[in-house]
């Protein structure tokens, strides 16, 4: 079965139970045709398939809330852990300094 969804809440909405029932078969996939400027959303447990599709830019960042909820829900996660993981992994990818090589000039 499946469906074209119009807004983002609604594919939250319907989401959600569909990862608690079979949290190992749910498949999302995320896509984004620059050329085109669209961006589709698709998750599907074989079963029931949700398609999201749209043209807006700003729904951009709403769609990557949206797909790290979902694969948190996936993994059994918290709000909580997710936000830990996140400032975790911030800060190992700028967090650093790279140290300047050593000049092999003579």
């Amino acid at each position: 079965m499946s469906f074209n969804i119009d807004s983002q809440e609604d594919v939250a909405r319907q989401l959600s139970p569909l990862i608690e029932e079979n949290a190992e078969k749910v498949r999302l996939v995320f896509k984004y045709h620059h050329g085109k400027g669209e961006m589709t959303i698709r998750a599907t447990d074989d079963v029931v398939c949700l398609k999201y599709k749209t043209e807006e830019h700003r729904s951009l960042y709403e769609s990557e809330q949206l797909i790290q909820s979902a694969m948190a829900q996936m993994c059994n996660l918290s709000a909580e852990d997710l936000a830990r993981q996140r400032e975790k992994l911030a800060a190992t990818i700028g967090g650093g300094k790279r140290k300047k090589k050593k000049s092999t000039k003579s």
